[in-house]
């Protein structure tokens, strides 16, 4: 996608970044509009919704802190254990 000089100068003047506008055409939702060109906007309910999830996401990996696995070469699970204590490693 090429970026008109327009865009450039509203970008700059509203202070709206590059990234946020890769953000908005990544998760937007197309709506035509005249003149055939469409507008492309992120709903707010949809916004809530990826920030919840987000949220959970930091939770779930913020409770892995200090638990680890145990497998077995061939991958299996042999076990699982916290407060990991340090292993030497075999060479």
């Amino acid at each position: 996608m090429a970026d008109s000089e327009h865009s450039q100068v509203r970008m700059r003047q509203r202070g709206i970044s590059p990234k946020n506008v890769e953000l908005i055409i990544e998760h937007g939702t197309l709506v035509p509009v005249a003149g055939g060109a469409d507008l492309c906007r992120v709903p707010r309910r949809q916004i809530h919704e990826e920030i919840c999830q987000l949220k959970r996401q930091i939770r779930q990996l913020e409770s892995l802190k200090d638990v680890a696995v145990v497998m077995a070469a061939n991958g299996d699970l042999i076990t699982v254990e916290h407060h990991i204590r340090r292993r030497r490693v075999r060479r």
